[in-house]
């Protein structure tokens, strides 16, 4: 994560980054410009611009530092299901993006798909990591055709982070 410097101002300028309320919730971004209007930008594609007059700035962001985490500095990813009865599982964890995705090839390997419904590989924001997963598929003997990479939505991506990638299966019984 990070740890953030803010100058408590309602005055901003355009290419600053700001700290505001939209919906009762704090959002940090960048102000710009957007069809002549002024937007919070954000870097993370998964997520909206947000119109300014829609927020309330707090201030501006004076300085960052970066604080690791474990997880983050080790390059941790989870491998996270959703069973039958709803319940979430992490039967695994892989240090780095690759590792990961052999993980998730050996999953759908042990847990083939129902034929019935159809096969996905997602992303948030970066489709070259799809692609990739969907080339370590096909090489284990599970094609996943163009059309079934997807990308996820905002209210997904938001909560699984930039460049992630995964499967959306229906397991056979």
């Amino acid at each position: 994560g990070d740890k953030l410097t803010v100058k408590r101002q309602r005055d901003v300028a355009v290419g600053e980054i700001v700290v505001a309320i939209y919906d009762g919730q704090p959002l940090i971004r960048w102000l710009g410009l957007m069809n002549n209007s002024l937007h919070l930008i954000p870097d993370n594609d998964a997520y909206i611009p947000v119109r300014r007059r829609d927020v309330t700035i707090i201030g501006k962001v004076v300085s960052t530092q970066t604080v690791y985490k474990l997880g983050t500095l080790a390059n941790i990813k989870p491998i996270i299901t959703v069973e039958s009865d709803g319940s979430i599982g992490i039967p695994a964890k892989a240090m780095g993006m690759r590792k990961g995705m052999d993980l998730l090839c050996k999953q759908a390997q042990s847990r083939p798909a129902d034929p019935a419904f159809p096969f996905y590989v997602m992303y948030t924001n970066n489709r070259s990591v799809a692609e990739a997963l969907a080339a370590k598929l096909a090489a284990v003997g599970i094609p996943v055709p163009d059309e079934r990479i997807i990308q996820v939505g905002a209210a997904i991506g938001s909560h699984i982070g930039p460049d992630a990638c995964g499967l959306v299966y229906v397991a056979a019984k």
